[in-house]
């Protein structure tokens, strides 16, 4: 990847991502999103190419403007060689990683809340996150990412949208695919539906 130089429109995006309208857990996540790519002597731009997004949107997450999904996470995680448990905040933990029920670092995402339930660190080839979709709970776009991706559905009905394909997954229903591929997940019951999302790197060799 081409080195991106820094430039002023950076800094003032990083300036600004304290504005005192955002809500305290917004302003925790972009604050650790940012923290995680000064830390590491990144560019908004640079970061921005490696992950699939628009400087524009990154500096929003960054900003706490807008809740970043599953594989933006996954991506940001890879970029900054670390665990989505340690980018939200979690400390690690000697050479094993054990979530407690509800202790996992969580997230509201823009398809519903979701926590971290692996984080063995940069070296990890597996990420597992619970995500939890509210009744018409729904990723506004497709997502795609490096990898593999396994979805096993704990609860309710889930609707998936594999390369444009409609599929159907009800409780005790598993789903293996190509993460690069576009999926996007969503509620369309009354009823929350509980989701196991494990994706792996491609870079593991997985």
């Amino acid at each position: 990847m081409v080195p991106v130089e820094d430039n002023p429109a950076d800094n003032a995006a990083d300036n600004a991502a304290d504005s005192p309208e955002d809500s305290a857990a917004e302003k925790w996540v972009g604050r650790r999103l940012r923290e995680a790519r000064r830390q590491r002597g990144l560019t908004l731009a640079s970061v921005a190419e490696r992950v699939g997004v628009s400087g524009a949107h990154l500096s929003r997450l960054e900003k706490g403007e807008r809740q970043p999904s599953i594989g933006v996470l996954l991506e940001l995680a890879r970029a900054y060689q670390t665990s989505i448990g340690e980018l939200l905040g979690e400390q690690p933990r000697r050479g094993y990683h054990l979530v407690r029920a509800g202790d996992g670092p969580s997230v509201d995402g823009p398809d519903g809340p979701y926590t971290s339930v692996s984080g063995l660190g940069p070296g990890a080839a597996l990420r597992a996150v619970r995500l939890v979709l509210p009744p018409g709970g729904a990723n506004p776009n497709a997502v795609r990412h490096l990898g593999e991706e396994w979805i096993y559905v704990v609860a309710g009905e889930l609707a998936v949208a594999l390369d444009g394909e409609p599929l159907t997954m009800a409780g005790g229903d598993t789903l293996h695919f190509d993460a690069n591929t576009p999926h996007r997940l969503s509620n369309l019951g009354t009823a929350e539906v509980e989701v196991l999302i494990v994706s792996t790197s491609a870079d593991t060799g997985h």
